[in-house]
Formats: structure tokens, C-alpha cells, sequence
């Protein structure tokens, strides 16, 4: 077939319907064909599809359309993907030994299951879905992506932005790396927050410094370079932000590695019996900024 990631003239890929996974032979790698069909947005248009680029022009007020029905149908699915979670034993406790989460986290997130991928609704201040984010769990396995957000809507935001509503001048937030370590930290009752980049270091928005006005904010990242990289860049935006109280750096009590080190989530789930006291505890030793 044409391959769908680069201009393709050659028809330089192949696929597997009975392993399905699909293979470029020109470079770009592969990959599972349920991912490359649900990123069909992305797909470089192939010989017969007309035009040198694919593009389409869109006018204001089609594009505002089209944000308004992408919206409406994200909605119905994430409340047809947490029904499904809530309602498959098998899923749930997946989720709870893949990541620590327990049924009532999963409920009070709104998290979701489609049969194969795992979903994170991300907010507004107002509670309006704002996206969703998807967890493939056997993206290893597969060698894809591990996380994707539904295009067109926006890939950046502080989650859960409701956090830091509820927290008054002088009280202390932990910012962690990724969705999952905010809402296990939540679970133990530690207030906790993370942006929706991951560890990229270049994801980070210098308006959302303003947000922790008065509060004294812990960095915890993964034990590794991109962690490393990520905790300094944000670090150092909320140390120069003079609305923000206190900025700690926190190391967790692992080995570092170049790659994959780990996180707050290892740290919870080895002992949940005394979790919070030990994520007190690597706070208060951590190094003020």
C-alpha cells in the first residue's frame, strides 16, 4: 500500500491483516493499523488523492462549526468509554495493577475504557471537556505511541486544572510528571498537578506560572534525563514567578537512568500502606529553588 506517513510514489509499505500491524519499507517504521486508522488526520495523502499537499482551506465560522460538533461527539464518548470502564471488572483492575488507580479514582476522574485503550478526559475550570487523552497499554508491545489526544482541539493544559481551585495562599501543591503519578498523588490525598506534555521540556506555557499564585509548589519527576530536563524548565519559570510562594525540587529514591526511570506512581505502589508519609517525606528533603 502507500505508505500513509511520508508522499509515497512507490507504494513502500506493507500490512499484516492477521498480526495487524503495518510496516514501511521507506523508513517511517510502523506499527499497529488500529493506530494508524484512528490518526487518519495525520495521513500523507497518497498519488490518487489529488492536489500536491492534501490542504483544505476553512473559513472562520466552518472551522467553529466543526470545533462545536467535534465537542458534542467527544462528550458522548467519553460518557460511553467511562460507562464501559466502570462496568468491566477486567479493566478496572488492569488500571489498578498497570497504575495504582483504584475504581473510585477511576470514577471521580471520569476515566474511560474503549475495549482496548484506556482515557483521560481533560477539563476546564468550568468542568466542559476540554479533550481526551488515550493510554495504549500494549504500546511496548506494539512499538507505537503510548499517548495521543483528540485532534483539533487543543494538546495543552494543566490537569486537573481543578486542583488549584480548591487550594487557598500559603497551601502546598506537588507537580508531577503525567496524568497518571497527579491522580495517584490525589488518590493518597496529596494535592496534585501536571500539564498535559508529558516531560517535554518545551511544553511548558509561562502564563501558567500565574495560577499558582501564593502556593508553595514540589516538583517530582521521573528519575531520568527527559525528567531531569522537564523539572528544571518549569522549575525555573515558577521560581521567577513572584506571585508563587516557595518552589522545591524533589528527588525520588531511585537510580537514574538515561531512559524510562522511574516515577512517583512506582514509589506509591511498593508501599501503599504508608504511601503518603513517604511522599511527605521525599518532599520535605527536597532542594528549595
Amino acid at each position: 500500500m502507500y505508505c500513509t506517513q511520508h508522499p509515497d510514489t512507490r507504494a513502500s509499505a506493507s500490512v499484516n491483516l492477521e498480526s495487524g500491524k503495518w510496516f514501511c519499507h521507506a523508513g517511517c517504521g510502523g506499527g499497529s493499523i488500529e493506530h494508524m486508522l484512528m490518526n487518519v488526520e495525520d495521513w500523507s495523502p497518497s498519488p490518487r488523492a489529488g492536489g500536491s499537499n492534501g490542504a483544505v482551506s476553512l473559513d472562520l465560522a466552518t472551522w467553529q462549526e466543526s470545533q462545536k460538533r467535534s465537542s458534542a461527539i467527544l462528550e458522548r464518548c467519553a460518557r460511553r468509554w467511562h460507562q464501559g470502564l466502570m462496568e468491566s471488572p477486567r479493566a478496572l483492575d488492569e488500571l489498578r495493577g498497570r497504575r495504582g488507580i483504584t475504581p473510585q479514582t477511576a470514577r471521580a476522574a471520569r476515566l474511560g475504557w474503549n475495549g482496548v485503550h484506556f482515557k483521560i478526559p481533560i477539563f476546564r475550570p468550568d468542568r466542559r471537556l476540554w479533550n481526551i487523552k488515550t493510554w495504549d497499554p500494549k504500546a511496548e508491545e506494539w512499538g507505537s505511541r503510548k499517548y495521543w489526544n483528540s485532534r483539533g482541539l487543543g494538546s495543552l493544559r494543566l490537569y486537573p486544572i481543578g486542583v488549584l481551585a480548591r487550594l487557598q495562599p500559603g497551601d502546598s501543591v506537588l507537580f508531577t510528571e503525567g496524568e497518571w503519578d497527579a491522580l495517584i498523588a490525589l488518590q493518597c490525598g496529596i494535592p496534585a498537578i501536571t500539564h498535559t506534555g508529558g516531560a517535554s521540556r518545551n511544553k511548558w506555557r509561562s502564563a501558567w506560572a500565574q495560577e499558582f499564585e501564593g502556593l508553595n509548589v514540589y516538583l517530582m519527576f521521573d528519575r531520568d534525563r527527559a525528567g531531569d530536563e522537564a523539572a528544571s524548565t518549569i522549575g525555573s519559570a515558577l521560581a521567577e514567578e513572584p506571585s508563587v510562594r516557595s518552589v522545591t525540587r524533589c528527588e525520588l529514591p531511585f537510580p537514574w537512568q538515561e531512559k524510562n526511570g522511574r516515577d512517583l506512581s512506582d514509589l506509591i505502589r511498593e508501599q501503599p500502606q504508608g504511601a503518603t508519609g513517604r511522599v511527605v517525606q521525599v518532599m520535605r528533603s527536597g532542594l528549595a529553588l
